[in-house]
């Protein structure tokens, strides 16, 4: 796991969409994909409920939001 997979986490849950994450981030929507399964398979849980066209995070999506915030902004805060 590495800082870009927890931003892309971040954005995935902050967009609702893989598509629009996949946007902001000037990826492919499948490499994003790919990235998301990665994510969860190596924190061996589910993150978000699928419905057609979007993704919303479940209860421990939530969780592990709050945390991948405070490690993203303690990584910000280091090269202060």
């Amino acid at each position: 796991m590495d800082t870009t997979q927890l931003q892309y986490f971040k954005i995935i849950a902050e967009t609702g969409s893989l598509t629009k994450a996949a946007g902001i981030l000037h990826i492919s929507q499948p490499a994003m994909s790919a990235m998301l399964k990665k994510f969860g398979q190596e924190l061996e849980v589910e993150l978000f409920d699928r419905s057609p066209n979007r993704i919303c995070l479940n209860k421990t999506g939530e969780i592990a939001l709050v945390h991948v915030n405070n490690i993203l902004q303690d990584v910000k805060n280091s090269f202060k």
